[in-house]
Formats: structure tokens, sequence, C-alpha cells
């Protein structure tokens, strides 16, 4: 396991990477990212650096969930195998060494660890799961000509997606 200190603004780019990776045919579906701690939606149909949308965080899981500070530093554990970067993450290779410690922990055995320590591993929640939504449909173009409205409302194209939750290993969380 590895720490790293980044920006709001390096964890959207290394979500907007890992779910580049994940869709490139040649990529790898285990790029996904899953993560404790941050929640988002995503479109894969803009283009990227617009995929990722409502970025919200809880450090911990001890408080509420918020809007990350795109210029706030935040402390990222990972395992080293993506931080160094590997399977698309490449922000993380854009992190100065001085802010990144390996912890030489087995990230194995740390989830065997924690494991050990709950006694009953439970589903994420959905709504501590990090994909809030997933979409791959773009607005419509606005039309040519304003047309009048008689409602207040808005379109909302996101589709409700549940990620498969049982014993999956995080790529990275935030502290």
């Amino acid at each position: 396991m590895m720490t790293l200190v980044m920006t709001g603004q390096q964890i959207h780019n290394v979500l907007e990477d890992a779910i580049e990776f994940y869709l490139d045919p040649s990529g790898s579906w285990g790029a996904y990212p899953r993560a404790s701690g941050l929640r988002f939606d995503v479109n894969e149909a803009e283009e990227k650096g617009m995929r990722v949308s409502n970025l919200e965080i809880n450090p911990k899981l001890e408080g509420t969930w918020g809007p990350i500070d795109l210029t706030k530093s935040y402390t990222v554990i990972t395992n080293n195998f993506i931080a160094t970067p590997r399977d698309g993450y490449y922000e993380f290779g854009n992190i100065p060494d001085e802010l990144k410690v390996d912890t030489f922990l087995e990230y194995a055995q740390a989830f065997i660890d924690y494991s050990n320590d709950v006694k009953i591993l439970e589903p994420v929640p959905q709504d501590r799961a990090s994909t809030q939504s997933w979409s791959k449909t773009l607005p419509p173009s606005p039309a040519p000509t304003p047309a009048p409205t008689t409602s207040g409302g808005c379109n909302n194209f996101k589709v409700s997606w549940h990620l498969l939750t049982f014993l999956c290993i995080l790529n990275f969380a935030i502290f």
C-alpha cells in the first residue's frame, strides 16, 4: 500500500484516466475505479475530462458527503501497482515522489486483517458506492431556436447503475 498526497483536481484526473482505460477496448475492465470515501456520477458518452461529475467526498466515511474541493490536498491510499502508475491510473505518475510513501503493507493482508476485525463483510450500501449513476447518453443538442417551456423541471439522462460489490478490494481510499 502507498499513501499519496493529491489535490482534488488530481483525484478527479485519476478517475478520468481510469475510466478512459476501462472504456478502451485494449484497456482493462479491472481498471474501473472503486474507492472508499468517494462517490461520483459517470457519463461515458462525454469526452475524457468531462465524464466524472458530482464528485463528492466523505473521508473515512465519518462525516457527511460534500463536493470535493479541487484545490485542497487529500491523503489517498492505494496499492503500489496502480500508484506507479499502471492499469490506466496515469495521474498517479504526476505526483512528486516526496508526496508518496510506501507503507510496505501488502494490500491483500490488509484486507484479510480488516475482514478479521469486522468479522462479517457487508455489501457496500448504494449511498456509499463509488459510482452513484452511470450514463451512456449525451444530452440532446440545444434546439436552434429557443422553444418556450411550461415546466420548471429538468431532463435527467442518468441511469442508475449498481456495482457488484461482493469481495471487492478498493482501488484507493480517501483519508
